[in-house]
């Protein structure tokens, strides 16, 4: 089983957002998946709720439970015994301690950032965080401007070929 945790210690820049796609899409790809919300604003839980509601009970929503840190393990072990092939943890904003034992579970560490200054400086601080318990990486960049002669060639066509 891998696990995926997805961090900044910012606010608002999609963590709640890429955790729910990459879990959709994991599981379309036949993939057993959870996602584990580790944040006590539970966003994912909402969206799962959401979309419960909205498929009903013969739609593909993915296993998505509100955790509390301290019962991670368990329920990483649990997700280990019931065959799961990935799961997510969606780390929380300014909580550094969960996000800091959740990267430390995790067997890759996803972090996000927008072209910003406040997104980028927690980004820093992230990446020598994570850098420090010796995790792999990447840096997801988000709302990040097209540029380049593909952006020029489709605004000119209008979009079509």
């Amino acid at each position: 089983m891998k696990i995926v945790a997805i961090t900044l210690q910012n606010g608002g820049v999609g963590k709640t957002t890429l955790a729910t796609a990459l879990t959709v899409a994991a599981g379309r790809d036949g993939e057993s998946v959870a996602l584990f919300d580790l944040d006590p604003q539970a966003s994912a839980c909402f969206w799962a709720d959401r979309r419960a509601k909205e498929l009903g009970e013969d739609g593909q929503t993915p296993t998505v439970r509100d955790i509390q840190i301290a019962r991670l393990h368990y329920y990483l072990d649990r997700m280990r015994e019931a065959g799961a092939d990935l799961v997510i943890l969606e780390c929380p904003p300014v909580h550094r301690d969960i996000a800091h034992d959740a990267a430390s579970t995790a067997d890759f560490v996803l972090i996000l950032t927008k072209p910003e200054i406040f997104p980028i400086r927690a980004m820093q601080k992230t990446v020598q965080a994570v850098q420090q318990i010796g995790k792999g990486l990447a840096v997801v960049l988000i709302d990040w401007p097209p540029s380049g002669p593909e952006v020029t060639e489709a605004v000119r066509s209008g979009g079509r070929r």
